[in-house]
């Protein structure tokens, strides 16, 4: 039998019964739209954690000066630890090979006014080195040159953030501003991070699209740190490729260790290991949901052989006439596959149709976006017609199995 005869036959047999096709294609249609939505949330919760991660810079390593305790910071005193400070950098500096950039910075909390507008703010005296480690770039205006560090000049760069907070829409390089009690000038204003900025809010605890940034002998000098806290809050190390991330941190480590006497007044954190860490977690956490989406096609793979099972109870009479008027096996084998294909093939599209519409309403409940990806709807679609086709099989063998006259007989 040709096979646009055999398409046409299973149609019409699919028309005949329209409420049991539907309900046959409703477990592919599930199964597509659950691994397609699946596939496509865990592809943007990956890429969300490396827009994350690279807000720290993956090839840098950041040395904090975690929170301590008045009585913790007068032991460390005691220990001959000053905490990080410019001496560390220095020594950094001088052992490190040239291409590795140290940057140093150092945090104050201060009022930040303008006119009649104040707001309590985060101001960081940075070095040069500090935009190059994360990759930063002035919106308006320049970043602080090295020009700025010379002579602690009263220059700062405004966080978008606080830019808005305090200036609306005006232009607000070359204006002048409050820091603590004294005048600075707006030398230029950062792009808005917070899009990207979610690892170093979190490391900084704080919005960093607020930070005012100014030069660090500026902040040294202006806002002194009293005895006895260290005068850095965080040393920059960028290494020009990946492979040199783990000695340099190990280097750094045993340096600084030597410096403070063995005093675990500092803490090193990876960016590349933290972003490892959360793609482990990211391959485990999609093949779980991949597990849950094929668990979903399964069904409804089985879903189709109960029904197929049934309609060939049901159409014993249907094909023993067939066969009687000259028809095959396998033209009844031909005639129930493409069924079950069909069903696949319907199920498979309004699945995908579905499924993206869920992985796009994911940006409703979640702070990322689903990524839909043409590889996961070819996949889904595939698997789906792989699975109808696979479990229409064994019915459409039963039906071409049946002796044509007993199924003449089949009341």
């Amino acid at each position: 039998m040709p096979l646009w005869e055999i398409m046409r036959v299973s149609l019409e047999g699919l028309r005949s019964h329209k409420m049991r096709s539907s309900l046959t294609a409703m477990g592919i249609i599930f199964g597509v739209a659950a691994v397609i939505a699946m596939l496509s949330i865990g592809a943007g919760a990956r890429d969300e954690a490396l827009r994350k991660y690279a807000s720290l810079g993956v090839n840098n390593i950041l040395v904090r000066a975690p929170e301590r305790s008045s009585a913790q910071l007068d032991e460390d005193r005691a220990a001959f630890s000053r905490g990080l400070s410019r001496r560390d950098v220095a020594a950094l500096r001088e052992l490190i090979p040239e291409r590795v950039v140290v940057s140093a910075q150092s945090e104050r909390r201060l009022d930040v006014s303008r006119h009649d507008r104040t707001r309590r703010g985060a101001v960081v005296g940075v070095d040069v080195g500090y935009f190059e480690a994360f990759g930063l770039r002035a919106a308006q205006g320049s970043t602080l040159g090295v020009s700025h560090m010379e002579g602690g000049a009263r220059v700062c760069v405004l966080g978008h953030g606080i830019k808005r907070k305090l200036f609306d829409f005006e232009a607000a390089v070359g204006e002048r501003l409050k820091l603590g009690s004294d005048w600075y000038r707006v030398v230029g204003v950062m792009g808005d991070r917070s899009g990207r900025a979610q690892a170093a809010n979190r490391l900084a605890a704080r919005d960093v699209d607020l930070d005012v940034y100014i030069p660090l002998p500026t902040a040294l000098i202006r806002a002194p740190r009293a005895f006895p806290q260290p005068e850095l809050d965080q040393i920059t190390i960028t290494v020009p490729e990946s492979g040199l991330l783990r000695p340099v941190a190990l280097l750094t480590r045993r340096l600084l260790e030597r410096r403070h006497h063995g005093v675990e007044d500092f803490a090193l954190v990876l960016p590349e290991q933290l972003l490892q860490e959360e793609q482990k977690e990211q391959r485990m956490f999609n093949a779980v949901l991949a597990a849950i989406a094929g668990i979903s096609l399964l069904v409804g793979g089985i879903g189709i052989m109960n029904i197929m099972l049934a309609t060939v109870q049901e159409r014993v009479r249907e094909i023993g006439v067939r066969r009687a008027v000259g028809a095959t096996a396998r033209d009844v084998v031909a005639q129930f596959v493409a069924e079950a294909g069909l069903l696949s093939v319907a199920g498979g599209i309004a699945g995908t149709v579905l499924g993206v519409l869920m992985a796009h309403s994911i940006d409703l409940f979640a702070d990322f976006s689903a990524v839909v990806s043409p590889i996961s709807v070819a996949l889904a679609f595939g698997v789906a017609l792989a699975v109808g086709l696979v479990f229409g099989i064994y019915p459409a063998r039963r039906a071409a199995a049946l002796d044509p006259i007993e199924a003449l007989r089949h009341d």
